[in-house]
């Protein structure tokens, strides 16, 4: 694979000087079973909206403020009865209850609706592929302080992660009752990785997050939270695409952002671009979960990217590479 061919012996300086910024959660891409059923279950239960893509097997529906990419492979959605990863997604006060009613209409079990705090109302749900996914209402929620509080947070309520695979057998378009019901955001992604304040270095020195309100494992950064959790597994394969988060990046950021990992010694690939012409560049956490930078308007500089080879080119990103040992 050929490189961009721009002179980047100063990366060291340009890793460490000026950071660069992500802007916002571009799209979350989770492996799945079947694309039919995996798009059905979207846009059935929170009325997504199909996104056009010429990717083989693969799909893309619109939740909230993101994409979320739904790609066939041969395992890789969170363990049966693993609460990491987890992606959440905010529901304003009055549709918790009803996101709910519509998951178990149409046949989706749940969990309950509980709390840690006595505030908020979290509850967590998988796709068909058992991917895991969490509803999440922070402030507002009626009666909050009567929810069941889990056992984290001092109370007898035990998350049945087990309980929440199944078999989807949707009832016919419109046998189910009520209305698909909308999260208003990406909330929070929960990841698991091997070692907390390494990985809290990490996010914090590398990519300039900031401490978040549980500063041991959690940081704020591009709009969402993101908290890790130390997990013996369940991080992205090592030679896999999926699952995969990716940042928004500006163009004249993205290569100061490449720079900026390889001087923290994290491994990098020749960035691409896809058949719309934005241009892209993968890396991994010291876990190995797999992130993306995805620059929606390509670079500036105008020089030859080579394309992703999925997209039906001649480059091939090297996923297994990407994988280190960090001493950050």
């Amino acid at each position: 694979m050929a490189d961009l061919g721009i002179d980047l012996q100063d990366s060291a300086a340009a890793g460490l000087g000026a950071r660069p910024r992500v802007t916002r959660v571009h799209h979350i891409s989770v492996p799945v079973r079947d694309l039919d059923e995996a798009r059905e279950f979207w846009v059935r239960a929170f009325g997504a909206e199909p996104v056009s893509t010429r990717r083989p097997r693969f799909a893309a529906v619109r939740v909230a403020d993101v994409t979320v990419g739904l790609a066939e492979q041969d395992g890789g959605w969170t363990a049966r009865g693993a609460e990491y990863p987890h992606c959440g997604f905010r529901f304003a006060p009055d549709a918790m209850w009803s996101a709910q009613a519509r998951l178990q209409a149409l046949g989706v079990p749940t969990g309950r609706i509980w709390t840690r705090h006595g505030v908020e109302g979290l509850m967590y749900f998988r796709d068909p592929s058992g991917n895991l996914f969490e509803t999440a209402c922070w402030h507002g929620l009626a009666d909050a302080d009567a929810l069941p509080r889990d056992v984290r947070g001092g109370g007898s309520y035990r998350i049945d992660l087990e309980g929440l695979n199944y078999t989807w057998k949707p009832p016919a378009a419109g046998a189910a009752d009520g209305q698909a019901v909308r999260p208003t955001q990406l909330d929070h992604l929960s990841l698991p990785v091997r070692d907390m304040p390494q990985t809290a270095r990490f996010w914090v020195d590398v990519l300039g997050a900031t401490p978040g309100r549980q500063p041991n494992h959690m940081v704020e950064i591009a709009g969402i939270d993101i908290s890790f959790n130390a997990q013996p597994t369940g991080w992205t394969r090592r030679d896999a695409e999926f699952p995969h988060y990716a940042f928004a990046i500006a163009p004249e950021h993205l290569l100061p952002m490449k720079a900026r990992l390889a001087a923290f010694g994290i491994p990098t690939h020749p960035i691409c671009t896809d058949d719309d012409g934005a241009a892209f560049l993968y890396f991994r956490d010291p876990a190995g979960n797999l992130f993306q930078l995805h620059c929606a308007r390509g670079l500036p500089t105008g020089a030859a990217i080579p394309r992703d080879a999925v997209a039906g080119a001649d480059s091939h990103v090297d996923l297994a590479a990407l994988n280190y040992d960090w001493t950050g």
